[in-house]
């Protein structure tokens, strides 16, 4: 929600011109509404369209991606094919360290000459505070996550 809601600001700001959504094949709760579990990616989506983007501004990438690596890899390849002059990485805070050496990595390793700039979203709606994530088991989850993921993918990318 919260990378969501920045990502359509930025538009609404001029600063993208079209949002970039990944798919990592996660649904969310069940929906008595529409009685199925509906997937993130299509959440979101909505969620875009409800804060001001055009359906047509928002791409759903693909294939499905099941990390960061594999985002990486997938709009590498995009921005080589359309021939981007910049990728504006939306994400969490407490990710924005690993997502940026992720997708500098794969795209210098892959020749891609797409400038990357990376944008933390707001905290404080469903990822705690960047004071107080230590006070919470789902900041630990995330935050300290994060630490042992940055150490996987520097051994092994």
């Amino acid at each position: 929600m919260e990378r969501t809601q920045e990502a359509a600001l930025l538009y609404k700001r001029g600063v993208a011109q079209k949002v970039l959504l990944t798919n990592d094949g996660g649904k969310a709760g069940w929906s008595r509404k529409e009685q199925r579990n509906p997937p993130y990616v299509e959440l979101a989506r909505r969620e875009l369209v409800a804060q001001g983007v055009p359906d047509g501004a928002i791409e759903v990438l693909s294939p499905e991606s099941s990390g960061t690596i594999v985002e990486a890899r997938i709009a590498g390849e995009k921005a080589a094919e359309r021939r981007w002059e910049s990728l504006l990485i939306v994400t969490s805070a407490y990710h924005t360290r690993r997502a940026l050496w992720t997708f500098e990595h794969v795209f210098a390793e892959n020749g891609v000459d797409t400038k990357i700039g990376i944008v933390a979203a707001r905290t404080g709606q469903l990822t705690p505070l960047a004071l107080y994530w230590w006070l919470r088991r789902s900041g630990w989850r995330d935050v300290g996550g994060e630490y042992v993921k940055s150490v996987f993918y520097y051994m092994i990318y």
